[in-house]
């Protein structure tokens, strides 16, 4: 009876051995995160926003309206109020009813899209902020 013997020294090994595979590429540091160099102009990410118009008084409100549902998906994504949202992004998309549809977030600029009806159940209401300002 005959017996097969295979050294393994003797197979050629296309993938090179764990220690020489990284000490061995030379790359230039600085390209090697290219998300680091993103222009911030470009992004969809929020610039700081400073606001120059001051509330004069802040309450929460008692029952709901039209008015306590826009800074309810504004304050959700953020931002203060409406105005300081128009700011930076203008005008937000809105659904026939005048509610707003679509808002991006404060913290990373994602969008953010709401239903046509009420979103603010009387649940929610203590969490809705509304803001007063002098008149100009």
């Amino acid at each position: 009876m005959e017996t097969l013997t295979i050294n393994a020294s003797s197979v050629p090994r296309g993938i090179p051995s764990k220690s020489s595979s990284r000490s061995s590429t030379s790359r230039p540091q600085s390209n090697q995160f290219k998300m680091d160099e993103v222009d911030p102009s470009t992004s969809n990410q929020a610039q700081p926003v400073t606001t120059n118009s001051k509330a004069t008084r802040c309450y929460r409100p008692k029952e709901w309206s039209p008015e306590v549902e826009e800074a309810f998906r504004v304050q959700q994504t953020g931002w203060r109020d409406i105005k300081e949202y128009m700011e930076t992004y203008g005008e937000p998309e809105r659904w026939h009813n005048d509610f707003v549809r679509c808002t991006r977030v404060k913290s990373n600029g994602y969008y953010t899209y709401w239903r046509p009806h009420r979103e603010c159940d009387d649940k929610y209401l203590h969490t809705v902020k509304l803001f007063e300002y002098e008149k100009a």
